[in-house]
């Protein structure tokens, strides 16, 4: 008995961190994304570069425990070419790295959301 009562206790922390991984990953997917944005849309301020730089290194580390770190390393990437993009003052690739940098959060991050096939 004392064992089977182990075991869903352990099944309750095991649902209860998947679940808070996903959460944690989304609310910081999101701030990704708006923190590139408003790279996108500044007027040659190093603010919001220096902003999203300091945001994704301060949550790599978790990212990388949840997803691969080729996804890691890709989005690493979109983000030196966006901040050189907008140094450069290059709008056409400017453009071009913002949405390749979505996309490549969008496809990190599908996998991360809360669902019976994530649970199980």
């Amino acid at each position: 008995m004392k064992e089977f009562a182990a075991s869903i206790v352990l099944f309750i922390c095991v649902i209860a961190l998947v679940i808070t991984n996903a959460i944690y990953i989304k609310n910081t997917a999101t701030d990704i994304k708006s923190l590139a944005l408003a790279v996108y849309e500044s007027n040659g301020e190093d603010k919001a570069i220096s902003d999203l730089k300091d945001s994704w290194e301060s949550s790599k580390k978790i990212f990388a425990l949840s997803i691969s770190l080729r996804e890691v390393d890709i989005i690493t990437e979109y983000i030196i070419r966006l901040e050189c993009a907008k140094i450069d003052g290059d709008d056409e690739e400017l453009t071009r790295v913002y949405h390749l940098l979505c996309n490549a959060i969008d496809d990190a991050t599908r996998y991360e959301k809360i669902s019976f096939h994530t649970v199980f």
